[in-house]
């Protein structure tokens, strides 16, 4: 499922109208790894990624680059707290909250989604949400209903 070897991330700028205007690929995609699932945050000033890059803590980890002078900065792995031996993908920022999906913390099928926020600077253990958002099956997109909450 997490197979393309060589997948890469394109950034465009869109119009109004939702038209892409132009794009050109990311500063950091590395060769012979992917990236996927990719989340901009903070009105496209931060990005979140997952990839499969090496120097990672397994398979596929997530990682995050701010967008600085017009440039995006060195990708940084998120750490121990979120990422593992096996996959962290499809990372999604709403408010404080980092929601992710991940096939090695604590579950309830494959693919879990779980939620962490920073506390003193790092991010914290990883809650998984359980039944309602999670079944035996594989989850990995966080969704949310029009009040904002997590279903």
């Amino acid at each position: 499922i997490l197979h393309p070897k060589t997948s890469r991330l394109i950034i465009a700028e869109v119009n109004d109208q939702g038209e892409i205007e132009s794009y050109k690929p990311f500063t950091h995609n590395e060769v012979g790894s992917s990236i996927n699932s990719a989340h901009l945050a903070y009105e496209g000033t931060v990005l979140y990624f997952s990839s499969n890059r090496p120097g990672g803590f397994g398979s596929y980890d997530l990682y995050v680059s701010f967008l600085k002078n017009n440039e995006w900065t060195m990708p940084e792995n998120l750490g121990s707290n979120i990422n593992s031996p096996e996959n962290e993908v499809t990372p999604f920022l709403n408010g404080g909250d980092l929601y992710f999906s991940s096939d090695y913390h604590q579950g309830l099928g494959g693919f879990d989604i779980f939620v962490s926020q920073v506390v003193e600077g790092k991010w914290d253990t990883p809650k998984n949400k359980g039944f309602g958002v999670n079944s035996s099956a594989d989850e990995f997109f966080p969704t949310f209903n029009s009040f904002g909450e997590l279903y």
